[in-house]
């Protein structure tokens, strides 16, 4: 009896000692938790501090590039719109341009490659234009490249008669057989031919190989990497109309500052 009344009480005691232990692990726990709620709502506090700031970041970035995209925008259209004149382009032209390249290029680009093409004296009209930027972006394709660099290859080839850029798409123009049949068809002797004409006619012959090498490529097929520049090209589009916009209070508030800076200069 004195023995089981023994281990009884010894029982008791270690069950004592376990339950304190558990409840001190008990409230050790509840002191973690505690402290790492703190640190959670920290890192929360600290990650939408840094998701401001690059927030913050990303706008003014945004709103830098739009003012540059807007500047340009301007300039080019301006000369767009002066050019233009000589060969009838109207307000409806531009819309003709995003047409012909399925809206992969930027109103930016396609002045610039627009005017290039007029400066160059390659451009009659807003549709045969149209016509020649639809053929350069299906050649570019077909050699893994953008419309851009099909639009540069194709008028800067023909306006400087570069055989090699015309090469970048594929096309071969026999210069002096292009020079013999244009003579012909207008009454011409190859030898009486001034510069103006030897250009038409290697514009003419071109031309021709363009629309048989385009021929050959069948019906037009869009990509997966054609509807990513559709999107590319909508945020650039959109981007430089709020440049736009943006010109009168950058203009005013940058010439502010420059004063500003300049008088505080001379003051030291």
């Amino acid at each position: 009896m004195a023995n089981d009344k023994k281990i009884r009480l010894l029982i008791q005691a270690e069950t004592k000692k376990a339950l304190k232990e558990l409840r001190k692990l008990e409230k050790q726990q509840k002191k973690n938790k505690k402290e790492n709620d703190k640190l959670k709502d920290s890192f929360s506090a600290i990650g939408g501090i840094i998701a401001a700031a690059f927030s913050v970041r990303a706008i003014v970035e945004f709103g830098k590039e739009a003012v540059k995209l807007g500047s340009q925008t301007i300039s080019l259209e301006r000369a767009f719109t002066n050019l233009g004149r000589a060969v009838n382009f109207n307000e409806q032209s531009l819309q003709k341009f995003r047409t012909a390249t399925d809206g992969t290029v930027s109103d930016i680009e396609l002045m610039k490659q627009a005017n290039n093409a007029m400066l160059l004296g390659i451009v009659q009209s807003d549709d045969q234009f149209a016509d020649l930027i639809d053929n350069a972006q299906r050649l570019a394709q077909a050699v893994g490249q953008d419309a851009v660099f099909g639009i540069e290859s194709l008028t800067t080839g023909i306006g400087r008669q570069s055989k090699l850029m015309l090469d970048n798409l594929g096309i071969i123009v026999d210069t002096q057989k292009a020079y013999d049949v244009y003579a012909e068809s207008i009454g011409k002797s190859t030898s009486e031919l001034d510069d103006n004409e030897k250009k038409q006619a290697f514009i003419q012959a071109t031309m021709e190989s363009v629309n048989e090498k385009v021929a050959q490529l069948g019906k037009e097929q869009l990509t997966a990497a054609d509807a990513t520049n559709q999107l590319t090209t909508a945020f650039t589009n959109l981007q430089s109309a709020i440049g736009e916009d943006l010109q009168e209070p950058v203009e005013s508030t940058s010439g502010f500052l420059t004063n500003f800076l300049n008088t505080t200069t001379m003051l030291i």
